[in-house]
């Protein structure tokens, strides 16, 4: 979903990143530099945008027939990818247009219905700030060493100052791991850290040398590649020995993010993640998109090669994540995590094959033991309103969106209208989608104020923000230069783009800090995961019932609009599982 234009952060003005899936979903009607206390004003909703050269077929059978590439060429097509064991296949037009293409398919009796693929968008962080420009110097580059000073010692974030406040705050504490003063010292991690669950980070990839990811990785593959519906230039290194498919390494920064907060492990980098021995499956189903020349104009942002990739966005096909979904399972996904999202129609056909298409697959992934999780969304909508809108995947059959919330220790200064707030109270964040009708659970996305910490960690301020990991770009290479950056193709050799939109030195930074539906999802999912590690012969509809039964209760009293059933209590849902 796109977010909202970035605001001063009190670091630098970030025009980012923020510009999002290219205006996938969300935008916000304003300009860059607009206060805080407005940004949940005058939005309105755009349709995920169409693919013209991408058919998404979905066939009757829950399973592709032995003749669905000769049907589709006999329909004029060509089939580009099948997903076998869901019974959907990808289509472009040969011999005909794809609008005939489409009414030769849906006139087959075996197939269900098919339509034009659309561009989901990464559910980009509304605000992002650096620690400090010293966060990367350049003998950091070419190994992945931790962050600001050698002298830190590992899990700093967590064991020693203020910022890890999210998964201390739904109860991921204890088993040894020391706290700051007044922190929690018991918790879920006195039961399981994680051990023997997967979760699957279907994102823009994940950092393979990130030292808080790095050993938890057991699985990558890239699903993403290059085409014109990414924009010029192509701000993606692609994957020389597995053409035309990407890098699975994060190029972007929000999958390495998202990775770290469901699972950065102990004694690694500077944090730890919710279940931080649980193991990653690195599905990239997102890649860098270029912004807009017309992105750049409505920011005051020179138009150059070089600015509309230090502004990209992320963005992917509707069908790479149905894939990724499939492949999840496959790999014995026990938790799948998916911070990304887009609106398409409800009751126009063709666009009910997309939301059969992902019912389906999401059946089957939980009918295969993983538990699926997704965004809410970052434009403080009630989407019980959007009736001519569905927003995929996160309110397919069987997913789990995820709402955010704010620090309770942080009274937020952009609380929603809709929500009276108290000091000391987890707030319903400013951007954070809403509804009755999800039946999903809340965790932290954070809000402001930020808290940075100096090159020393001392201070280390506390924060409204999210901490995590970022990508430092790939490994051995530097950022590009934005004099020598070409007008096409991807960065030159020994350059890559890595950490959202921060310039010079800091686009390789270690950590970020920033807020968004995109925390809450992955810290979700990793209270999942240590259920699933403490009873692992619960079926995902078990864990389901018992993150709802154990969930806090914020805001109203029982199930409400806001919250829904409720903030994730890790603590309180893995002593649930062990008595089961």
């Amino acid at each position: 979903m796109s977010p909202f234009p970035s605001r001063k952060t009190g670091k630098m003005l970030l025009a980012l990143a923020l510009l999002g899936g290219a205006g996938v979903v969300m935008v916000l009607a304003g300009s860059v530099g607009i206060p805080a206390t407005h940004a949940q004003q005058n939005r309105t909703l755009a349709e995920a945008p169409i693919a013209p050269d991408r058919l998404l077929v979905l066939f009757r059978g829950n399973s592709l027939p032995a003749d669905a590439d000769a049907r589709i060429t006999a329909a004029g097509g060509q089939m580009v990818r099948g997903i076998g064991a869901v019974g959907i296949a990808v289509a472009t037009p040969t011999t005909t247009d794809a609008a005939t293409l489409m009414q030769n398919l849906r006139n087959d009796s075996t197939i269900l219905d098919a339509d034009y693929d659309r561009m989901v968008g990464l559910i980009a962080p509304t605000q992002i700030a650096p620690d400090d420009t010293a966060d990367v110097s350049p003998d950091m580059l070419t190994h992945p060493l931790p962050t600001f000073s050698t002298a830190l010692p590992p899990d700093f974030f967590y064991t020693s100052t203020p910022q890890q406040w999210p998964a201390k705050r739904i109860g991921a504490a204890g088993g040894g791991i020391a706290t700051p003063p007044g922190a929690p010292t018991s918790g879920a991690w006195d039961v399981t850290f994680g051990a023997g669950a997967k979760i699957a980070i279907l994102d823009t990839g994940v950092n393979p040398v990130h030292p808080d990811v790095k050993d938890n990785l057991v699985f990558n593959l890239a699903l993403t590649s290059y085409s014109a519906a990414f924009g010029t230039p192509n701000c993606e290194v692609p994957d020389p020995s597995n053409a035309p498919f990407d890098l699975p390494a994060d190029q972007n920064g929000h999958g390495t993010w998202t990775s770290s907060l469901a699972a950065g492990e102990i004694g690694g980098g500077l944090l730890i993640g919710v279940a931080p021995q649980a193991k990653i499956l690195n599905i990239k189903v997102l890649r860098d998109i270029a912004a807009t020349p017309a992105q750049l104009a409505a920011s005051g942002i020179p138009d150059t090669p070089f600015n509309r990739c230090l502004l990209r966005g992320g963005s992917g096909f509707f069908s790479w994540v149905l894939e990724g979904m499939v492949v999840a399972t496959l790999e014995g996904a026990d938790v799948i995590s998916m911070s990304l999202g887009g609106f398409v129609p409800r009751n126009v056909r063709g666009d009910a094959a997309l939301v059969s298409a992902f019912n389906r697959v999401s059946n089957f992934a939980t009918s295969h033991g993983a538990i699926v999780f997704a965004a809410a969304g970052n434009s403080a909508l009630n989407l019980d309103r959007i009736r001519a809108f569905i927003e995929l995947p996160g309110q397919a059959a069987g997913v789990i969106p995820v709402i955010a919330t704010t620090n309770p220790a942080l009274f937020p200064p952009t609380p929603p209208a809709r929500q009276p707030c108290a000091n000391g109270a987890d707030c319903l964040a400013f951007y954070s989608d809403f509804g009755t009708n999800l039946g999903g659970l809340s965790a932290p996305g954070g809000d402001l104020p930020s808290g940075g910490c100096a090159f020393s960690g001392n201070p280390c301020n506390p924060t409204g923000f999210v901490r995590g990991a970022c990508s430092s770009g790939l490994p051995g290479t530097v950022p590009p230069d934005p004099d020598t950056f070409p007008a096409a193709g991807p960065p030159p050799a020994g350059t890559s783009f890595g950490c959202f939109s921060f310039a010079g030195l800091a686009q390789h930074a270690w950590y970020v800090q920033t807020i968004g539906t995109s925390a809450a999802t992955p810290l979700a999912a990793g209270v999942a995961a240590l259920v699933k590690s403490t009873n692992p012969g619960l079926s995902p509809a078990q864990i389901r019932t018992i993150l709802q039964r154990t969930a806090q209760d914020i805001g109203k009293n029982g199930y409400d609009e806001l919250f829904n059933f409720g903030l994730v209590d890790a603590d309180a849902a893995v002593h649930a599982a062990a008595n089961r």
